[in-house]
């Protein structure tokens, strides 16, 4: 095949149809045919999936490819910090991630929901110097989703929340909460 010109909606339907075929891929994976707009996209593969990949039907192969992650924010509480895995960070004393907490809706329990990172040198610096000013206080983090465990996939931090308190940071209702070996996946 022409691996320079175009992928035309036929070419790409068959090379993708022959991978399928040939290779035995994981449950998660779909084939959607061709959109126009990322709305209709995302429409078609549903809020379950982990991002789509658009290419421009009128470029060679290879070019212009774009990434479309999925995003979610959340609302959540200090609860404490792990270690930096970062030998520049160690040697600074600073904080590699913090943990993070929301109120269950029904029981009011405190619910690990896991842990983010993704702050600037200025947060993490202030953080790691007051570690105790920060329990408690609530973020907004995005992450890709929330797993089947309950905790949040690839968590950043955004910003944070000085209106809530932490008793407004809620683990909702009908959230699946797994444990065992599987529970992340």
């Amino acid at each position: 095949s022409d691996r320079h010109g175009p992928l035309t909606e036929a070419k790409s339907w068959k090379l993708l149809r022959d991978l399928v075929v040939s290779h035995e891929l994981p449950p998660w994976f779909n084939l959607v045919p061709r959109f126009d707009t990322v709305a209709g996209a995302v429409k078609q593969v549903g809020a379950d999936g982990e991002g789509l990949i658009g290419k421009m039907l009128d470029v060679p192969y290879g070019e212009r490819w774009t990434k479309y992650k999925r995003v979610e924010t959340h609302d959540c509480f200090v609860t404490g910090y792990l270690p930096s895995k970062s030998a520049i960070y160690q040697a600074k004393g600073w904080i590699g991630a913090i943990c993070l907490g929301q109120h269950h809706q029904g029981t009011g329990a405190i619910m690990d929901v896991g842990t983010c990172d993704g702050f600037t040198q200025e947060i993490r610096a202030e953080i790691s110097a007051n570690p105790k000013k920060f329990l408690n206080q609530c973020v907004e983090i995005k992450c890709q989703q929330r797993l089947a465990s309950g905790k949040f996939r690839h968590g950043k931090f955004l910003r944070w929340r000085h209106d809530k308190n932490p008793k407004q940071c809620v683990f909702p209702l009908g959230s699946s909460w797994k444990t065992g070996p599987n529970a992340d996946e």
